[in-house]
Order: structure tokens, then C-alpha cells, then sequence
């Protein structure tokens, strides 16, 4: 996929909208683009049915949409099996590349439940969709004090939770979760991010306190502090309408509010 690459697919009158990210695409060359970063994501709420009549009646792919058609009737798990065709017939990779997108798709399989939710969420939290990334960190979280806890792997839970949280505002919910990580892994990424949720929610004074009962290095507070110095001065925008319009859409984006 070096450098461009001609389209051989018709470009779509009515586009695909992939909810979970909110996203349109106009072609199978996107699509296969979309879902080769985005493997995570690639579930049954964007590999179904209605994608294949669309890459049919929208694409040009007829052949390719009755064998995906097909695989849905017959196939246990339709879904790699269908992610191979449309790969296939796209014609948008090498096979260098789909040697690699298949080993990274057996890798995706074999992991346990919990561990695939969970790079689903990071991908959520990578495109800024956090209230999508906390509902799957959510349910690990459920899912993991029944089925028994990983700590290392629950601790990041926790972690990427909190700063999911931390970027809706969420500040106290981010200090919760941040201390729960800390306690599962007791690392200084932890720790920072305690003390700066901390301060968030009280100021230097309430950094400081929690710093105490964790028993937190001087340095690490002053890390936090040195931080926080360093922040640019906030800059008016120039055209207040416009940059309010901007902060509304984005905010409806991150929380599909």
C-alpha cells in the first residue's frame, strides 16, 4: 500500500456507516483500509449482513457479497471467514500483506475474551470515542471478578478506565480508578496519574494529602508539579462561536450524547 493506489471499486452513492466510531465510507478500498488499523473492531456490529449487500449494491462486489452471504448461513464463526474474502477481492493489499493481516487476525482469535474487549477499548480511546472505551472497560471489569483476576492485566483496565474518565472530566471516577490500578501494579505511571487526578480534583493541596497515605516519593510530586508548570497558557479562541460549536461536536462524538 505504498504511496496511492488506484481505486478499482466504484466509489458508493450511499456510504457504510461504521457506528461504533461514527465514521462513513465510500468504497471497499476505506473499508478494507479502516478495518486493517482497526482490527479490533472488526465484530459482528461491523462484519454482517447489511456490509455485505452494501459492498453489492454499493461497490460492484456482487460475487463477493453472495459469497459473504453464504458464509453467514453456513460458517460457526463468519466472521474471519468473510474478512479473508473481502480481503481477497478488494485487491487492495499484497499478499505480503495479507499474509500479515491473516497471521494478525488468528492472533486476534486466539486470545481470551476479555484480552480482545480490551484492545477494542484501546482503539475506542485511540479515535476519542471514551464513553464506547469505558462501557468495554466496564464490562471486563465485571467480567473479571467473576472469572477471577489477572492483576497485571486488571490493573490496566483500571488504568486506561481512568484515563477514559479523565477525558470526559470525569475527575473523581479517574482518581478511583487510577488508584485501583496503582494498587494492582504498583508502578509509577499509576502513582502519576493518582496524583495528578488528585490534583484535578482539589489542587495542590489534595495531591499532596494523597501523596502522604501512598507514601509517594517527593520527587513524584514534584514531577507532577514541573508538569503542570509547563502547561501552555490557555489561548482565547479567536472566533468564540465557532471553537463552542467545536467543543459541543466533539463532546457529542466522546460520549454519542
Amino acid at each position: 500500500m505504498a504511496g496511492g493506489l488506484l481505486c478499482r471499486n466504484p466509489q458508493a452513492a450511499v456510504p457504510y456507516h461504521i457506528s461504533s466510531v461514527g465514521l462513513n465510507l465510500y468504497s471497499a478500498e476505506e473499508l478494507c483500509y479502516f478495518i486493517s488499523r482497526n482490527l479490533p473492531l472488526a465484530d459482528e456490529t461491523l462484519i454482517n449482513e447489511s456490509l455485505a449487500d452494501w459492498l453489492g449494491a454499493q461497490c460492484g462486489m456482487k460475487n463477493t457479497a453472495a459469497e459473504m452471504k453464504e458464509i453467514f448461513r453456513e460458517a460457526a464463526d463468519p466472521i474471519p471467514e468473510c474478512l479473508s474474502v473481502l480481503f481477497r477481492e478488494s485487491g487492495y493489499f499484497s499478499q505480503n500483506e495479507l499474509n500479515a493481516l491473516f497471521a494478525a487476525m488468528k492472533s486476534l482469535a486466539d486470545l481470551q475474551e476479555s484480552k480482545r474487549a480490551k484492545m477494542q477499548a484501546d482503539v475506542l480511546m485511540d479515535r476519542g470515542k471514551y464513553q464506547k472505551a469505558i462501557d468495554y472497560y466496564e464490562d471486563i471489569l465485571r467480567s473479571e471478578k467473576k472469572s477471577g483476576i489477572d492483576k497485571n492485566f486488571t490493573g490496566l483496565v483500571y488504568f486506561n478506565a481512568g484515563c477514559a474518565y479523565e477525558r470526559l472530566f470525569y475527575t473523581e471516577k479517574a482518581e478511583e480508578y487510577f488508584l485501583k490500578a496503582y494498587s494492582l501494579l504498583m508502578d509509577r505511571l499509576s502513582m502519576l496519574a493518582v496524583l495528578s487526578a488528585a490534583y484535578l480534583n482539589g489542587g495542590e493541596e489534595a495531591m499532596k494529602k494523597r501523596a502522604d497515605e501512598l507514601h509517594a516519593h517527593a520527587t513524584l510530586v514534584e514531577d507532577v508539579l514541573e508538569s503542570i508548570r509547563e502547561l501552555p497558557e490557555p489561548e482565547y479562541p479567536g472566533n468564540l462561536e465557532k471553537a463552542v460549536d467545536e467543543w459541543i461536536a466533539g463532546y457529542h462524538y466522546a460520549t454519542d450524547l
